[in-house]
């Protein structure tokens, strides 16, 4: 059954009334101190506090007080209460038993804590301390706060504290609530300061009001009005207002109001216009200009309330100049970006995103959320469910696998577009292609698979047989036998370790280490047969070369390497023997220079053709062949950084070709 303290107040109620006060808005003070009175009461604690946890400067947490017993025990520490109850006491000392409850986020039970090691002792004069129970608050995955309670009668249990864990649980919220009001007001309180010093920056840069009679005649004309205009006040009154305008002057007694208001411009009383205005070194500028018309006993008046907008034509100007560089960024952008207004109609989508769907603009044009949803679902891989866009977590998006119009993994996340008045203007969407990023994760995996299987083959050889060579004795032939298979092995593993470091290098270095010079080929390829070695073959590399070779641009060595591994394949995969041919010739139109490598062995299929290049594949998947399944990948990467290519021709049983192009250096 469940723990519920004897005589002590219903939880459910103990709930109740706590959500009750924070419903009705009550202070923190007369909440907490509630808060605690129920705590109290419901476990018949003696005293106890309800504190918010906080930290400092340095991340370190601390404690400041919401509600806590009254226990002053002398006159220094009732005035320290007093002084502290409003807004709340602070502790900062750690070395204790809530501070234990504080800094590991665990429920903290003493019921000898004059005994208890974690007890970092009371100040001289507290009360007696016979039992103590610190309960954490959480809210959302962090403590917001920490209640303490002492002195209950027979002490604290797991089981108290799992009864009141509702509670802490509805404290955690409320904590996190007064937090959030309290971090909301900061910034309201921050917001009405910046929007205090707005209005004083806007009410010093006052608009230009100009005050003239019928006739047009200045009568008044103030501060702002003489920054606009560049007039002291003295130089303009008693002047037509046709001074400050681009008009051409008039005579101070020829009706100009009347004059001005006829043409048209009657549209300026009460409303305003844009015009142009003159300065005094005859500079027009473009000012926003109303007109206020007072009907008096002897004629009429106007004030004229004048705006420079010469900056807010810039500035329009600028915003142009800035969506025209925006709309060229969505148009260049190799990311897909959709927008949907408030009504949920699709407003934009950018070319990388028509591309990516293999759709065009007009077909999308005017389409409703719904009907986007239902095309981008129509595309899906129907493995991967289509999450719509509604229930999509702004943080952190989803991954689309998407089968048409190509198999494509597309990294998808929202937004939620707001004006400044918080009013929903409808949705965004971005769309990063990762299918290359995918497909490099898996051919990692797939390749760090591999590389680990074929080096614990060998390496399980070696431990095996040594270990019989050191428990047991065997004869000499034996012996020579299983030394033979762990030199064998150890070689196996030494040439797989040097291929991967060889790849690697190149790899991460991306042929900074190679020395690539203009040089004749065949010096190369005659060093590359000297250092040819094929144990226990008889046969020889059969040379044929065409006359008048032009240079080529490589680093020796690396192609060197290259060739070398492309002979080695000849010898081992035509175990049967036949001719292994090397022919050097110029390509068609002079331009790349051939390396054709021939055998007669065992050749391969069109699939193993495509395979080939790819790390530990192996054309003899019997294992009776050796090899690291490497060579060719090294092949391939070198012909990459010379700027070359490879061309493989095979037949099953017919043998293989392998043409190793290299660019010729024309001149």
């Amino acid at each position: 059954m469940p723990f519920a303290p004897s005589g002590g107040l219903p939880l459910l109620d103990a709930i109740t009334e706590i959500q009750s006060l924070f419903i009705r808005d009550a202070s923190p003070r007369k909440l907490f101190d509630a808060l605690l009175d129920t705590l109290l009461r419901a476990t018949g604690s003696a005293y106890g506090f309800v504190g918010e946890v906080l930290r400092d400067e340095g991340g370190a947490p601390y404690l400041k007080t919401f509600a806590l017993t009254n226990i002053a025990w002398d006159d220094t520490t009732r005035a320290l209460y007093r002084r502290f109850e409003r807004e709340g006491l602070e502790f900062r000392n750690l070395d204790t038993l809530f501070g234990l409850a504080l800094t590991s986020g665990q429920t903290v039970i003493s019921n000898d804590p004059e005994g208890d090691t974690r007890r970092g002792g009371i100040p001289r004069g507290h009360p007696p301390l016979d039992a103590f129970l610190g309960l954490p608050v959480f809210s959302g995955g962090e403590m917001v706060g920490l209640i303490g309670l002492a002195n209950r009668p027979g002490g604290y249990e797991d089981a108290l504290a799992d009864w009141l864990a509702p509670l802490v649980t509805a404290t955690g919220q409320i904590v996190a609530a007064f937090r959030s009001e309290r971090e909301r007001r900061a910034a309201l309180e921050a917001l009405r300061e910046s929007e205090s010093r707005y209005r004083a920056i806007l009410e010093t840069a006052a608009e230009a009001i100009i005050t003239i009679d019928e006739r047009g005649i200045i009568e008044d004309f103030n501060p702002a009005a003489e920054r606009i205009f560049g007039y002291c006040r003295a130089e303009v009154v008693g002047q037509n207002v046709s001074l400050l305008m681009d008009e051409p002057h008039r005579s101070a007694h020829d009706g100009y109001v009347d004059r001005y208001l006829a043409t048209g411009h009657a549209r300026i009383i009460g409303i305003g216009r844009e015009v142009s205005g003159r300065r005094k070194d005859g500079e027009l500028f473009p000012m926003e200009l109303a007109i206020a018309e007072v009907k008096l006993a002897h004629g009429r008046r106007f004030s004229g309330i004048v705006r420079d907008v010469s900056e807010r034509q810039r500035a329009g100007d600028e915003r142009r100049r800035l969506l025209a560089e925006f709309q060229a960024l969505f148009n260049l952008s190799p990311d897909g970006f959709v927008t949907f207004d408030e009504a949920g109609c699709l407003k934009y989508a950018n070319p990388a995103f028509l591309r990516m769907c293999g759709c065009e603009a007009e077909s999308l044009a005017g389409l409703t959320q719904a009907d986007f949803e239902a095309r981008m679902a129509a595309m899906c891989d129907p493995a991967y469910p289509y999450t719509p866009i509604a229930e999509l977590d702004e943080a952190v998006g989803d991954v689309l696998r998407r089968s048409e119009p190509r198999l494509t993994i597309v990294r998808r996340s929202m937004r939620r577009l707001r004006g400044e008045d918080a009013r929903p203007l409808g949705r965004a969407l971005y769309f990063q292609d990762i299918t290359h990023e995918s497909e490099l994760d898996r051919m990692k995996t797939e390749f760090l698979s591999t590389a680990a299987h074929e080096l614990r083959t060998p390496l399980a050889s070696i431990h095996g047989f040594s270990e019989l060579l050191l428990k047991r004795d065997f004869d000499a032939d034996t012996r020579r036998d299983l030394l033979q298979t762990i030199h064998r092995q150890s070689t196996n593993l030494a040439g797989l370790v040097n291929e991967l470091l060889d790849l690697a290098r190149i790899e991460a270095r991306a042929g900074k280490d190679f020395r690539i010079e203009a040089q004749p080929l065949l010096p190369i390829v005659e060093a590359t047969l000297r250092h040819l070695m094929v144990p226990e073959d008889p046969r020889r590399v059969a040379l044929r070369i065409a006359a008048a070779l032009p240079d080529v641009r490589v680093d020796a060595a690396k192609l060197e390497q290259a060739l070398l591994n492309v002979l080695s394949n000849a010898y081992k995969y035509s175990p049967d023997g036949g001719a292994i041919e090397l022919e050097i010739f110029v390509g068609e139109g002079g331009e790349e220079v051939g390396i054709a490598v021939r055998d007669h062995g065992i050749g391969m299929t069109a699939d193993e053709v495509g395979q080939v290049c790819e790390r530990f594949f192996r054309a003899d998947s019997s294992g009776a062949i050796p090899g690291t399944g490497l060579g060719m990948s090294l092949v391939e990467e070198i012909m990459t950084i010379l700027g070359g290519r490879i061309a493989i021709d095979s037949r099953p049983g017919r043998g293989t070709a392998v043409t190793l192009w290299l660019p010729a250096v024309t001149t």
